[in-house]
């Protein structure tokens, strides 16, 4: 790997690099990029001075992302402000409906 895969990739806790061309989605490894329908990257919901939750429905994911989504947002993450994950969501049925907004929530600090 290179080195920008070993930055992007670096799994906070184990100190393993998985590569950010797959990524995990597990806590501790950065919130992958996704092209949202409307032109926006899911890294764009991130703030970056607070924690924030995502949690996207498929509906709003560019199909050539799906497979990422699948791994990494179903179900809803929290993100630190430096962009690693930090919790996953209990992933649920995308046709349900629940919790199909797009997301912007923020704990407070």
């Amino acid at each position: 790997m290179t080195a920008w895969a070993d930055a992007l990739g670096f799994h906070y806790g184990t100190g393993d690099v998985e590569d950010p061309a797959l990524p995990s989605g597990a806590p501790g490894t950065r919130a992958a990029h996704l092209r949202l329908r409307d032109g926006r990257s899911s890294l764009d919901l991130i703030d970056p001075t607070s924690f924030t939750t995502v949690d996207l429905s498929s509906d709003q994911v560019v199909t050539d992302h799906l497979d990422r989504w699948r791994r990494v947002y179903q179900g809803g993450i929290v993100v630190r402000p430096d962009g690693v994950i930090a919790s996953r969501g209990i992933p649920h049925d995308e046709q349900s409906g629940v919790n199909g907004r797009p997301a912007r929530r923020r704990f407070p600090r």
